[in-house]
């Protein structure tokens, strides 16, 4: 009878990290996740010493002078610290975005005709995500005027009244005006917020314009702003919006901030210095990822399991190791997966330099 050990693995595997120290700031212990994978390599290098005396170079000698031993990772959990370690970024930092019911942000931006138009901050540089709303376009020189009062009418019958005479030829009957958010009520703010078409006006200050979308409610005694096309020629406008009836751009993506020029609706691009005015969703938490602000590669302690028989076993593979990202795979079909190289490091300072494994939980493996 044959003697020996038999251990016969089917193994579910799982690896728990615990990053080196960031900024003088202490890691947690981190687990990596669901692992569909974890392959063992040995890379080995050996030298040879031969003896040519007899005309054949006989193998007298073998000698290993290197081994690194490192682990494929395959982790489907992309978690944000996941995806730090993934994008080479030294962290994960909060991030906030300010929430404005009843207010507007304004930024000069580039929109091209047939063309996308991503939406940015104040500070013409910061992509905006998760908006609340997009309420108008319009070129830089316009007129502005306060508005007292919002009235539900219904379509062709709402009215907006602002205090400044309008009686003027602008902005014109059939032009379009930009109900901002400001010094609305902020429960009603982003319903009633918007573009509107010009279809009737009284008045020489206050001046009551009739609209052609119908205001969602009624509001009084407002602080409100209203921009409006104060002189002639196409390079000063108010751009039709969704709620019109011909829409010179729309919401493309209020998720990804995004609006989209409709060709032949007036946006060029060819100069024109569009203002977009949206407010901002909050969002806020551990969310932010700087790509590849990492510098050196990413060590620290792992822990990596390999339990059989629903935890009857456990072995563990405890040592300092670093983790070098490799690639990953964002599928529709499946699972997407993120795959990291677990290499194995040696620890002057530790009492077992080279790490540990062990069974701890489980029979061990007797003679046969």
């Amino acid at each position: 009878m044959p003697i020996g050990f038999q251990d016969l693995w089917v193994a579910g595997s799982r690896l728990l990290f615990k990053r080196d120290a960031v900024d003088s700031i202490d890691q947690p212990w981190v687990d990596l996740g669901t692992i569909e994978t974890s392959t063992p390599n040995f890379a080995v290098t050996a030298i040879d010493l031969k003896d040519p005396e007899s005309g054949v170079r006989a193998l007298i000698d073998s000698r290993t002078i290197e081994l690194i031993e490192s682990y494929d990772i395959a982790c489907r959990n992309f978690s944000p610290r996941n995806l730090a370690i993934l994008l080479r970024g030294k962290k994960v930092e909060t991030f906030s975005q300010t929430e404005q019911t009843n207010a507007s942000k304004a930024v000069t931006h580039r929109v091209f005709a047939g063309q996308l138009g991503g939406i940015r901050d104040t500070d013409a540089l910061t992509r905006l995500f998760a908006l609340k709303n997009v309420h108008g376009v319009h070129t830089t020189s316009i007129g502005t005027a306060t508005v007292t009062a919002i009235n539900a009418l219904g379509p062709s019958a709402s009215t907006i009244v602002v205090s400044e005479n309008l009686s003027g030829a602008n902005p014109a009957v059939g032009s379009f005006v930009l109900l901002k958010p400001e010094g609305l009520a902020s429960g009603t703010a982003q319903a009633n917020a918007g573009t509107y078409e010009i279809i009737s006006k009284v008045g020489s200050g206050p001046t009551t314009l009739t609209v052609r979308e119908a205001i969602a409610t009624t509001e009084s005694g407002l602080t409100g702003v209203l921009i409006y096309k104060n002189a002639a020629g196409s390079a000063v406008n108010v751009f039709a919006g969704p709620k019109n009836l011909t829409p010179a751009w729309k919401v493309r993506s209020l998720a990804d901030g995004l609006i989209y020029a409709v060709s032949g609706g007036g946006i060029t691009g060819d100069g024109d210095l569009v203002i977009v005015y949206s407010t901002a969703e909050v969002t806020s938490g551990a969310r932010l990822i700087l790509p590849h602000t990492q510098t050196g590669e990413v060590r620290g302690r792992v822990l990596l399991f390999y339990s059989r028989g629903t935890f009857e076993e456990i072995s563990v593979r405890d040592g300092r190791a670093s983790i070098t990202p490799v690639g990953a795979t964002v599928a529709v079909t499946d699972y997407s997966t993120m795959n990291f190289t677990v290499k194995m490091l040696t620890d002057d300072t530790a009492s077992d330099p080279e790490g540990q494994f062990l069974y701890f939980k489980g029979a061990v493996p007797v003679l046969t």
